[in-house]
């Protein structure tokens, strides 16, 4: 349901009248919450959560999100309660799309950072993405400079040079196939 239909069914719930529940979200008269019930008036985001909060819901709930998709939204403002919001809405903004962000945020101890990467990839890039990171994950900094350095080199080989490396890699495509997608299937 949308936002409207879910404002008119959680009042009709709860026996409310359109002018009992136009007093307790803020409005004059029952003319607002008719309009509203009928899908006629944008809300913005202050009035979607004071009417979450009249009807005891979550804001995500009322604008017919899923189960899922509100409990997944509440675990990553729960996750990001330390000021890290920023990266929730880039999520949300970016949902669905293929454009790409790429955020760094410093941490408290202004000695660590928080890496924001979020694009939308065909899924076995995303696989050697994924298995990249975890793979340099516990890094030093001069390790993550040398892999930086070898992996700038070879995008920036001739074909010639990058023949060569490939070569030298085929004895582990095996391994990476069976690493990667549980057997082989690069060909």
């Amino acid at each position: 349901m949308e936002l409207h239909e879910n404002i008119r069914s959680l009042r009709k719930e709860r026996g409310w009248s359109q002018q009992h529940l136009a007093e307790l979200v803020g409005y004059g008269d029952r003319s607002s919450i008719a309009k509203i019930e009928a899908g006629k008036v944008d809300l913005p985001r202050s009035k979607i959560a004071e009417f979450a909060k009249v009807f005891n819901v979550t804001p995500a709930y009322l604008l017919g999100y899923s189960e899922e998709t509100d409990a997944l939204i509440l675990s990553i403002i729960e996750e990001n309660e330390s000021g890290r919001t920023a990266a929730v809405d880039e999520i949300r903004r970016l949902f669905g799309t293929d454009r790409s962000i790429h955020n760094v945020y410093a941490c408290a101890d202004k000695k660590k950072a928080t890496i924001l990467y979020y694009k939308t990839l065909d899924r076995y890039v995303v696989l050697s993405l994924s298995n990249i990171l975890g793979t340099v994950d516990d890094l030093d900094k001069h390790q993550a400079e040398k892999v930086m350095l070898l992996l700038h080199a070879y995008l920036k080989a001739e074909q010639p040079i990058r023949n060569i490396v490939d070569t030298a890699l085929d004895p582990y495509m095996e391994d990476l196939d069976e690493l990667l997608y549980g057997g082989p299937q690069i060909g």
